[in-house]
């Protein structure tokens, strides 16, 4: 499935109101200081990082989560990481 059949079908599961709405409890509890916040909308689940960690590649430029699935996102967290030798 490719992004415009996910961001398709989410914008059904959105339309009905069957989208997750708490995404927090994906988070593992070792990555919540991570994690600044996070929020659903018509466009998608987003997870906002806190300075200092990023996502996919870590690179300067990674630190929004943004996918249109659950499993998708849950292989987004997984991720996480620091971008500082804290």
């Amino acid at each position: 499935m490719d992004w415009f059949d996910k961001e398709e079908a989410y914008s059904r599961v959105y339309a009905s109101g069957r989208q997750a709405k708490d995404l927090w409890q994906y988070i593992p509890r070792k990555l919540s200081t991570a994690v600044s916040h996070c929020s659903v909308d018509s466009d998608g689940y987003w997870i906002y990082l806190n300075e200092g960690w990023g996502a996919y590649d870590k690179g300067a430029d990674c630190g929004v989560i943004h996918d249109y699935n659950i499993p998708d996102l849950k292989a987004s967290i997984k991720t996480i990481g620091r971008t500082d030798k804290r």
